[in-house]
């Protein structure tokens, strides 16, 4: 048989996940595949998308090329790098089914391929409860302490004292925290490098963890690196783990608790809903403590542990994994993709010819490769750039996208760009807002070679609840002038593509705000002896912002434990709630700063800026699970779908309020600033 010639990429050579894959594939491919340096293969398989950038793009047009998505894909639609590559790579590799659908949803061609996992490596221990007890004598643990693992990461080698985002170091302190104050008798052992922030947290916090390796003030990546069989062998001896991660590809760490049946709770990241049951995913720090403390109390979790292991034995074996590696291979060889429009279509009854069957971006406008050079000429390598910024500003206080550019404008400058507002003479980038801006004079002034980032939200009809006339003004709009486009949030996306609009060279990012004026300072401290403040802010008296939901809170709500404002716009008199007009943001950010908790009853959302503001402010959110709240909130608050929900959520997020205001995660609006300068650059080296 003549073997595959593929060429693996996206390791970091340090002995970690990426790196555990390319070993994987390399094992499972033996077969049919012959490992070749780049010049010699004629697959190009990338373990992370992001390794590509460094391979110069005419290699990549010359080549089949397959990535795998080893994130949450939001994540890799955030990054506005990846537009460099993703117009290159023929099949996008998603390894879970939530992933899978939302990629394809989103029109680029896509595999389902789950993580591969060592079983015999991570064999289950033949008595566990001996296995444990070894571990725990071994490590000077006592025999009655909960044994709980993490091995993930918790900082960048950026910055050893902060958590790294990403793998949520700072809700596992907090379930750590809810379970030791209620009294579980439970002891944390940490493996890994980079695990300073939640050594400190721990000793801070009195809670009982062990950590295997050196305690290092300084990178520990060489020192405390484990080689797979230690961590396996750790695994046996666990009560249980604990994966906290906030986006993840596999994780890993799920896999790895399956074949060796070690009991697990997880958030809802990437494999962890596909191979665990519903009672093992937690939303915030207090489900996560429950789920322990229920497991201590009658070990429920022990009935989860059969199942995962013949899930993963019949989806992520080297053996199942095996041959559907070799069918996209061959199959990603033989046919046709937008890339390689040339090549016959083989093979057309494999199914594969159909996710190159289209669902991507609208064809380009006649002139794009002209544009495309006159961009790469004026703005290429350009260090120092001008902006215009195109919307109808107002002064505040005005809508949440009004009050978004403003932010934008002074975070453009705060870096260093010059910024010009509603007109485009001199401008190298153009930030259009939807289609809110004077087109005429936009089409006036723009000079050749300008980018132009088209920023929207929505679907309009969505929020405004009949209006597919503006959608469509949009995206003729998208169209005509964008180089790339802005979406708000993975809801506002998904709902896009779901309306059959196909958004130009789309990048995700959430909104921010002002962290000049929206901030922590000056925060009233959270006390339970007096009344809890309630608020709620609304620019809009449009009936989706969530009145009704108010009005029954004013009737409902128990005003001896409860005070609430309201700032903003609302057509409602109310018994209870204080209303206050519309005031500027350094009065609103003064007023959110005197309260505790922000409710939203607002629906189909896309990016409430009302909502970023409360959160950088402190404040932890219950918010209407809908839109794009959920993404913005995370671990920092709790969703609810009936207004009936709301009393039971408040109790209990009063209950544990410094948890829940210690998993608020808000972007900064310098960094949606330089993500808006690198589109711009990027933009350049594109076509």
């Amino acid at each position: 048989m003549v073997k595959l010639k593929v060429h693996f990429t996206g390791g970091e050579g340090i002995n970690w996940a990426l790196d555990h894959d390319i070993l994987h594939l390399t094992r499972l491919s033996k077969e049919f595949v012959e490992v070749v340096p780049l010049e010699k293969a004629d697959i190009i398989h990338s373990v992370f998308w992001h390794s590509l950038l460094d391979i110069p793009r005419k290699h990549l047009a010359n080549k089949c090329v397959i990535a795998s998505i080893a994130d949450k894909p939001h994540i890799m639609f955030s990054r506005p790098d990846y537009l460099k590559v993703r117009e290159l790579v023929d099949i996008w590799l998603c390894e879970y089914y939530d992933s899978l659908n939302f990629v394809s949803n989103c029109g680029l061609p896509c595999m389902l391929f789950p993580d591969a996992i060592d079983v015999e490596q991570f064999a289950p221990p033949r008595q566990r409860a001996e296995s444990t007890a070894a571990l725990k004598a071994r490590l000077g643990i006592p025999q009655d302490r909960y044994l709980i693992g993490n091995f993930h990461r918790d900082s960048s080698g950026a910055d050893l004292s902060v958590p790294k985002k990403q793998k949520g170091a700072d809700l596992l302190l907090e379930v750590a925290t809810i379970a030791h104050r209620q009294g579980l008798p439970v002891h944390f052992l940490l493996a890994g490098p980079r695990r300073h922030w939640i050594r400190r947290g721990f000793k801070e916090r009195g809670i009982p963890y062990t950590f295997l390796g050196q305690e290092l003030a300084k990178d520990d990546l060489q020192e405390n690196t484990l080689n797979l069989d230690d961590i396996a062998k750790l695994y046996q001896g666990l009560d249980a783990y604990v994966i906290s991660s906030r986006w993840e590809g596999a994780p890993n760490s799920v896999l790895e608790c399956a074949a060796s049946k070690t009991k697990v709770i997880s958030t809802r990241v990437g494999q962890s809903p596909d191979i665990l049951f519903r009672n093992q995913i937690f939303e915030d720090a207090v489900g996560g403590a429950r789920l322990l403390a229920q497991d201590i109390r009658d070990q429920h979790l022990a009935a989860t542990v059969d199942a995962a292991y013949e899930r993963i034995h019949t989806f992520n074996t080297y053996a199942a994994i095996a041959g559907r590696l070799k069918y996209i291979y061959e199959q990603a060889r033989t046919n046709t993709s937008p890339k390689r429009a040339g090549r016959p279509l083989a093979a057309r009854r494999s199914g594969l010819a159909a996710l190159f069957a289209g669902g991507r971006e609208p064809a380009p406008l006649p002139g794009r490769e002209e544009r495309d050079a006159q961009i790469r000429q004026r703005v290429g390598g350009k260090k120092k750039l001008t902006f215009a910024l195109w919307n109808d500003f107002r002064p505040p206080p005005y809508g949440g996208g009004n009050q978004f550019m403003i932010a934008l404008e002074g975070a453009l400058q705060r870096k260093g760009m010059a910024v010009l507002r509603n007109t485009g003479v001199g401008a190298d980038a153009h930030v259009i807002q939807s289609i809110w801006f004077d087109r005429a004079q936009f089409d006036r002034e723009r000079e050749a070679g300008a980018v132009v980032i088209h920023r929207v939200d929505g679907p309009i009809q969505l929020y405004r609840g009949d209006d597919a006339k503006s959608d469509e003004t949009c995206y003729e709009i998208n169209r005509q002038l964008a180089d790339v486009t802005v979406m708000q949030s993975g809801w506002s996306m998904g709902k896009t593509y779901d309306l059959g609009f196909k958004p130009f060279r789309p990048v995700l990012m959430w909104n921010g705000c002002d962290a000049s004026i929206f901030n922590r300072e000056g925060r009233l401290p959270f006390d339970r002896k007096r009344k809890i403040r309630l608020v709620s802010t609304s620019w809009s008296d449009n009936p989706r912002k969530g009145k009704e939901t108010y009005k029954w809170l004013d009737e409902h709500l128990d005003w001896e434990r409860y005070e609430y404002t309201f700032v903003g716009r609302i057509n409602e008199n109310f018994a209870h709630i204080r209303v206050l007009e519309p005031v500027d943001s350094k009065t609103l950010a003064g007023i959110l700063k005197q309260q505790d908790v922000f409710i939203t009853a607002s629906q189909r959302d896309p990016c409430s800026n009302a909502l970023v503001e409360a959160l950088s402010c402190g404040l932890p959110a219950v918010y209407f699970n809908d839109g794009g709240h959920p993404e913005l909130v995370e671990f920092g608050g709790s969703g609810f779908r009936e207004k009936e929900e709301i009393p039971k959520l408040l109790e209990r997020l009063v209950e544990n309020y410094e948890s829940f205001q210690h998993n608020i995660w808000v972007d900064s609006m310098d960094e949606l600033a330089q993500k808006y300068i690198d589109c711009v650059w990027y933009a350049g080296e594109l076509g």
